[in-house]
């Protein structure tokens, strides 16, 4: 019995505590609720990636006013709620970006996440703590941040306002108090701009060894000797592409056409003369690419494209000289 009676202050000192602690709360303020909305106007450009980052808007209290909703005791935490309605949904949840809970748009899902924050606290599917102390008025501050929720998403439109904009969050005071506190909806105009780019700009095509036996003549090699490397296009839509090459070294005439891209240096020291090469792109291009003639490379689809740029030997000189050969060329694609 003495080592009870011992103990039982602390016990009791305990409970007081928790007690306290539980009856903070805020007195009713001039109104119960208020809504915040945040108009959401961005262009997505380039080749977007699930969990991108797409642009961030600030909310403004939709009544136009700052009015309270409460005056907080000391140690009153507010609950920062991401999508908890009055009807019992909940958001639902995309994943972790940037250390805060992100969550579709819509319930049902969408091309989009969000995700939200007031004072540097996020809000949550479980309901974020945030401490309030004296007049809880505007929530100024409040960010929504959007992300792409799948690879290069389409536009998304939704300017309603009212009941009719989509219910992103809630900051209450009980997690059963639906009245009190302020309620966060949206308006959208996303526009996905369709594009396209060029993932690897140096291509470097190697050729294999081979003899000046097999260009008895002026042309191509007896032998068959190419060499390829690929062009890669990534879109978010579709599109359409054209490609020019420039010779950095001059050009050689086959067919009435300046095809033949000569070398660097041609003759000089232990280097080939007499020789060239012609560039082609199997499947997309009918012929050999000219220097400076725009071809078309046609239609590129969302899920991109991985072009084949091709050379081979020519011999365009009625004089060779065996040796090393090295070329090099600029190239433009035009995406419409």
């Amino acid at each position: 019995m003495t080592k009870m009676i011992r103990y039982l202050p602390w016990i009791l000192l305990f409970s007081l505590g928790w007690m306290h602690r539980a009856f903070a709360d805020c007195a009713p303020g001039g109104i119960n609720h208020g809504t915040m909305m945040a108009e959401v106007v961005l262009d997505v450009t380039g080749n977007i990636k699930a969990g991108d980052f797409i642009g961030s808007v600030p909310f403004s209290r939709e009544q136009n006013v700052n009015t309270p909703v409460g005056h907080c005791d000391p140690g009153t935490e507010l609950l920062l709620y991401a999508f908890s309605s009055p009807d019992g949904r909940k958001a639902k949840y995309y994943g972790n970006i940037d250390g805060r809970e992100a969550f579709y748009i819509f319930y049902g899902g969408a091309d989009y996440a969000y995700t939200i924050e007031w004072e540097g606290y996020p809000f949550s599917l479980g309901g974020t703590k945030k401490p309030q102390e004296g007049e809880w008025t505007t929530p100024n501050g409040s960010m929504l941040h959007i992300y792409a929720a799948v690879d290069n998403p389409k536009p998304l439109y939704s300017w309603q306002g009212g009941d009719n904009a989509p219910y992103l969050g809630a900051i209450r005071l009980t997690p059963t108090n639906q009245q009190r506190g302020f309620s966060y909806r949206a308006k959208f105009n996303i526009k996905a701009i369709t594009s396209c780019e060029v993932t690897n700009r140096d291509l470097h095509i190697d050729l294999p060894t081979i003899t000046v036996d097999n260009f008895p003549s002026t042309g191509f090699s007896q032998q068959e000797a190419k060499g390829q490397d690929y062009l890669n296009v990534a879109c978010s839509g579709d599109m359409t592409a054209s490609i020019r090459i420039n010779s950095m070294y001059g050009m050689a005439s086959y067919q009435g056409k300046n095809v033949v891209f000569k070398t660097q240096n041609e003759g000089q020291g232990s280097n080939a003369s007499g020789f060239g090469f012609v560039l082609s792109s199997p499947n997309y291009v009918n012929g050999y690419f000219a220097d400076n003639e725009t071809v078309s490379l046609g239609k590129i689809g969302s899920s991109g494209a991985s072009i084949p740029i091709q050379a081979e030997y020519y011999r365009y000189g009625d004089s060779v000289r065996p040796g090393s050969m090295q070329s090099a060329a600029s190239f433009v694609i035009e995406f419409n």
